[in-house]
């Protein structure tokens, strides 16, 4: 029996990937979670919703 592959990226993918549907990060994860098993840990959940929770800062 193959083991699936495993994969793990960063915060900066992750949100980018969410954000952006046809950007390459998002095309890499999209990639990730059909061929194998994407690894995430506590601290990156956490990171992800403390960055997604933020205000728009960006002065118009």
């Amino acid at each position: 029996m193959k083991s699936k592959s495993r994969y793990v990226f960063d915060t900066n993918v992750i949100v980018s990937s969410l954000l952006f549907e046809n950007s390459n990060p998002s095309k890499a994860f999209r990639y990730a979670l059909k061929q194998g098993k994407v690894l995430l840990s506590l601290e990156l959940l956490e990171e992800i919703s403390e960055v997604l929770g933020r205000e728009n800062s960006i002065a118009l």
